[in-house]
């Protein structure tokens, strides 16, 4: 019985959806940001997810520079200049890392209603090594998942001064690219 059991753990797969940590969350977060993580584990949690991340050119426009697809497989992310796509699995979801909380300073800057959604404006540091960024975040007061982030680099080395994410929600967006399936139940 014993080599079987050690077997099973060691082929075991890693979780189809991503898993948070709860107890470190709860003892390491800031305390402003409670909102504002518990947005970034609704959002990452979801089963399907796209995002598409935008970054800032020099004359103020917008470019697209890769896309990701959170499925209930892996995620599968792309380059804007390729058409190549590559499968990953999903990690873990920390709102703390060994270097303390991902978010601090978070501040609500307003609640908008939208013919959709009400939204909630946030601003906060995003603690990301060695790009910190000013975060902004706008998160749907019914789902409690992020509806778009934007993270200015203006002080740092970071290649692109203002990156903008955009999330849908669309389970059919969020499929596997062509040629890449999930696996038969």
């Amino acid at each position: 019985m014993w080599p079987y059991l050690l077997l099973s753990l060691v082929v075991s797969e890693p979780p189809k959806t991503p898993v948070h940590n709860q107890a470190r969350r709860s003892v390491m977060e800031d305390l402003s940001c409670k909102a504002v993580n518990d947005a970034y584990v609704a959002t990452f949690s979801t089963p399907r997810v796209t995002v598409k991340t935008y970054y800032s050119r020099a004359d103020g426009s917008m470019k697209l520079h890769d896309e990701a697809r959170y499925s209930e497989l892996g995620l599968y992310e792309k380059l804007a200049v390729s058409n190549q796509w590559l499968r990953r699995y999903r990690g873990s979801i920390d709102t703390v890392d060994s270097r303390g909380p991902i978010f601090t300073s978070c501040k609500l800057m307003q609640a908008t209603a939208t013919e959709s959604s009400d939204l909630l404006h946030y601003s906060a540091t995003w603690n990301s090594f060695p790009n910190p960024a000013a975060y902004e975040v706008w998160i749907s007061a019914y789902s409690t998942r992020a509806m778009k982030t934007v993270r200015d680099y203006s002080l740092t080395n970071f290649p692109f001064r203002t990156v903008v994410e955009v999330f849908d929600y669309d389970p059919q967006d969020a499929l596997p690219p062509n040629g890449l399936s999930l696996p038969k139940s």
